[in-house]
């Protein structure tokens, strides 16, 4: 299959060890699978964002740091994987034409978050699937850090998926469980989307089979060039 990981950069580990556990897993999916990677800024690019602001900078220098943020992320990512695309694409036209497996990618586009940068790259190269491995098990109905009745979603459309992050956009200080412009891509191209804790990494290996842990969205709605066994079963 080929395959986008959104992996958040808040779960990206910070020290050695657990960087090469993420990074194995990784490989052994790559071993089977077009694999192609898109890495967030976490915390890296909070603070470079949040002593930029303090200094009065513009909304457009605070997106450039936190895409500088993300390669910087990617770079140390690549430094466990060998074998792997040795740079990090800055455009989806050089990640779909990267030949080495599996690449490696920050942000693009001033703007957009890893969710939408990663969409818009499932997209671009027709994936079968996009996995989203973040700091939560699943898509819950509301907030469930605010919320303590909010239900955990098994199974979801595309639709269901814009309609509760249009809501949850639009809501004063409303958690958005995934990107709305991601959300929309997905659904116009019809892309399966599962979204796991990726603080345990073998959870992304997990989102490959028939019976993934966390959230899946889509799947029956995948268009008919589909060639992903777990696209198609979904």
């Amino acid at each position: 299959m080929d395959i986008v990981l959104s992996l958040g950069g808040s779960i990206l580990p910070r020290e050695a060890t657990g960087l090469r556990r993420t990074a194995a897993v990784l490989a052994s999916l790559a071993r089977r699978h077009r694999l192609r990677v898109v890495v967030g800024g976490g915390q890296l690019a909070r603070d470079f964002i949040g002593v930029a602001r303090g200094l009065g900078a513009t909304e457009a220098l605070c997106d450039e740091l936190g895409i500088l943020a993300t390669r910087m992320n990617a770079r140390l990512l690549l430094s466990a994987l060998p074998g792997a695309h040795p740079g990090v694409p800055e455009t989806y036209a050089q990640a779909a034409r990267a030949r080495e497996n599996p690449v490696v990618m920050g942000g693009v586009s001033p703007g957009h978050t890893t969710d939408a940068v990663a969409a818009i790259l499932a997209d671009y190269v027709d994936a079968d699937l996009l996995v989203n491995a973040t700091n939560v098990d699943a898509i819950y109905t509301q907030d469930p850090r605010i919320h303590p009745r909010a239900r955990r979603i098994r199974r979801m459309s595309h639709r269901q998926l814009v309609e509760l992050t249009s809501r949850a956009a639009s809501s004063a200080g409303g958690h958005t469980p995934f990107d709305l412009l991601a959300s929309k891509v997905l659904q116009r191209a019809r892309i399966p989307l599962v979204v796991v804790d990726g603080r345990n990494p073998e959870n992304i290996r997990r989102a490959l089979t028939r019976n993934p842990p966390g959230t899946v969205v889509g799947g029956s709605e995948r268009r008919p060039s589909s060639r992903g066994v777990v696209g198609r079963g979904l």
